[in-house]
């Protein structure tokens, strides 16, 4: 009996101890500082009979721990919750699923090439605006004198067009040869391929500039124009226009060099010079002197020479062109790969826009009026492709580096990306021709006849824009990757169907100002269908790797990837190691809080779930007299342990345990 009712008073002091015990600790921990970690609670511990049904709550985020001035512990209570919940704690807030959209719709919508790309884009088109714009309004001025002489001027520039063209393959063969040599560095064979370069512009020029002032007759008489003054007109531009060939050929080698290294702020430059004086000296000559078509000729010609001898000076000045080289003839080994694509391209230029004549010479058969409207949608067509053509020009130079280093699948993801950007912009461009085509028309003439062709025609040109916007960056990806002859192959095609339609309705009387540009659009068709085949699927492509080198490719990214893992695997070893380390260190830092048997009894309470019973007034410590708890249960006293308060595992806790489970009970028989 005497051993129940000691029992009985164990039991009570024990939870009355625990209590206080768990309290004390709990205020000495508060008032110091130091987070107190308590154990989880049981699952499966019992609950008491007609208890409310248990509410499943969200879980709690820990705020982050606020560092404490003193003694860098966490000072306030949310930052000891914070610390005690440890890796139980909840993770932060996901980001709002918006956010997450708008930056998977921001990364679709740009590319790391976008930046270069539009850096490169801007000044070549401001640089490729200047010259139609100055066609546009040379062309406005001689509108203004009368229908004869418009129609003059367009079968002269058509014929000087042809000439200058057929010799652009000048600018296409140096810009990726100045790319390859300048992306590895070699300063010799930049110098090197512009001199040559120079010296087939001056042997060409030279050559074409005898046979236009010699045979001008000849082949104004070939384009059949129905009036005589218009042919006599058309002769004497045809004559002055010739002498500014050898400047246009020297600038295009020139300006396939400052591409080559990624420089369209140059050639912008002299473009901006030749620009303004071809428009002052074209009012002096057409208003000023009363020259007429021969004044617009000139002033187009000393322009021109402007702009070649500001391009030479900076090609010296900026040391991409050696004096030596310039002054030693190149030899037939240097010579030899201009020649052999330049004739392919050459033959395609001769092509194309042979075609572009004779839908020309349809339009001057049907009437004066027609062939103005012709010429008119030509002049506007010319001057908005440039809005996309400068994308052309930039993905030329740095697809050309790019391949030129052997990065295929850059170069392939650059073509992509521009192509995009292109297609955009074109049908921008279409829009705008569709908002503005009336200001536009009176811009060049007034007459009502030419105004109705124009307004019928100028839709379909708009609508085909996007078109025409994705053939040019198809035609840039065959040269930049030197594939000139699979350009030249795929224009000579359409330029055949082109021909077969325009006979047809020229024998079945079908032919007007909108049959031509209709059949002329045909052309965009084929450059973008076999751009995108030949670029994107077909094997021959520059940009797809080859078997071996996609094989090989993977085989390196694969190498690559196992390097990156096996690299944030030992990060991540060393991050752990660091937070271990670290750990320790704020251990060993930690006050320690000694327990006695009450605190410790009450961690026991707190952890077996004992119920709680009413309190037993029995003094915290035993006192000499009275018979200690010690005595009465015949348990061992439990020694004071010293115990890390911010302990990840419970040591102390375990501890505890063990002692009670190690420590001898008597028996209950005496109950």
């Amino acid at each position: 009996m005497a051993l129940g009712l000691a029992r009985a008073a164990a039991g009570g002091g024990v939870n009355a101890t625990a209590r206080r015990g768990g309290a004390a600790a709990a205020a000495a921990t508060r008032g110091a500082g130091v987070p107190l970690r308590l154990p989880p609670r049981r699952v499966g511990a019992p609950r008491a009979p007609g208890a409310a049904p248990l509410e499943r709550r969200a879980p709690r985020t820990c705020p982050p721990p606020a560092a404490s001035a003193a003694d860098g512990l966490p000072g306030d209570p949310a930052a000891a919750l914070h610390l005690a919940c440890g890796p139980h704690a909840s993770p932060e807030p996901r980001a709002p699923r918006l956010a997450g959209l708008r930056a998977k719709a921001r990364a679709q919508l740009t590319s790391e090439y976008d930046a270069e790309l539009f850096t490169l884009a801007l000044p070549a088109l401001a640089s490729m605006l200047l010259e139609p714009i100055m066609n546009v309004i040379s062309a406005s001025m001689i509108g203004h004198l009368g229908t004869q002489q418009m129609a003059a001027v367009s079968l002269g520039s058509l014929a000087v067009s042809f000439a200058t063209f057929t010799f652009a393959f000048l600018i296409f063969l140096t810009t990726p040869k100045i790319a390859a040599a300048h992306v590895n560095g070699d300063a010799a064979r930049v110098s090197r391929h512009a001199a040559v370069g120079l010296w087939l512009a001056f042997g060409c020029g030279l050559v074409v500039t005898a046979g236009l002032i010699t045979f001008s007759d000849a082949i104004i008489a070939a384009l059949r124009p129905p009036e005589p003054a218009v042919a006599a007109y058309a002769s004497e531009f045809i004559r002055i226009r010739a002498w500014g060939i050898l400047s246009a050929l020297v600038g295009y080698v020139a300006a396939g060099t400052f591409r080559g290294i990624k420089d369209t702020v140059t050639p912008l430059q002299a473009a901006a010079i030749a620009t303004t004086c071809n428009l002052a000296l074209s009012v002096v000559f057409i208003y000023g002197l009363d020259m007429g078509v021969a004044g617009a000729a000139l002033g187009a010609t000393l322009a021109s020479w402007v702009s070649a001898a500001m391009l030479i000076s900076l090609l010296f000045r900026k040391r991409l062109l050696r004096a030596a080289d310039a002054a030693r003839r190149p030899a037939w080994r240097e010579v030899q790969p201009y020649v052999s694509q330049g004739l392919v391209l050459a033959f395609r230029m001769v092509v194309t826009f042979g075609i572009v004549m004779y839908a020309s010479a349809m339009c001057v058969r049907v009437g004066a009026a027609s062939q103005a409207a012709f010429e008119i949608i030509r002049q506007v067509w010319i001057l908005s492709i440039q809005v996309f053509e400068c994308l052309n020009v930039a993905t030329q130079s740095m697809a050309a580096s790019l391949l030129g280093s052997g990065d295929r699948a850059g170069a392939l993801a650059l073509l992509g990306r521009a192509t995009l950007l292109s297609v955009g912009v074109g049908a921008a461009v279409g829009v705008g021709l569709l908002l503005l085509q009336g200001p536009l028309i009176s811009v060049f003439t007034s007459d009502a006849a030419v105004t109705g062709m124009v307004l019928g025609i100028m839709p379909m040109i708009a609508a085909l824009m996007p078109l025409d916007a994705g053939a040019s960056i198809a035609d840039g990806g065959f040269i930049a990757a030197g594939q000139t002859n699979m350009l030249s192959a795929i224009q000579v095609f359409g330029s055949l169907a082109q021909f077969a339609v325009l006979s047809w309705a020229a024998a079945n009387g079908a032919a007007s100002a909108f049959t031509v540009w209709a059949v002329l659009k045909l052309m965009s068709v084929f450059r973008f269908a076999g751009g995108a085949y030949v670029h994107f699927l077909s094997p021959i492509s520059a940009y797809l790797p080859a078997a071996g080198e996609e094989q090989q490719q993977q085989e390196q990214e694969q190498q690559e990837q196992q390097e990156q893992e096996q690299q944030q695997q030992q990060q991540q070893r060393r991050q752990r190691e660091e937070e271990e380390h670290e750990g320790k260190q704020r251990r060993h830092q930690q006050p320690q809080l000694e327990l006695g048997p009450e605190a410790l009894a009450g961690v026991f309470a707190l952890d077996s779930g004992l119920p709680a019973r009413e309190p037993v007034h029995a003094p915290r410590a035993p006192s000499p007299e009275a018979p200690s708890l010690e005595q009465l249960t015949g348990l061992a006293p439990p020694l004071p342990v010293s115990v890390p308060l911010a302990s990840r595992d419970g040591e102390a806790d375990g501890e505890l345990r063990r002692r009670q489970a190690a420590a001898p009970r008597p028996a209950d028989a005496g109950v």
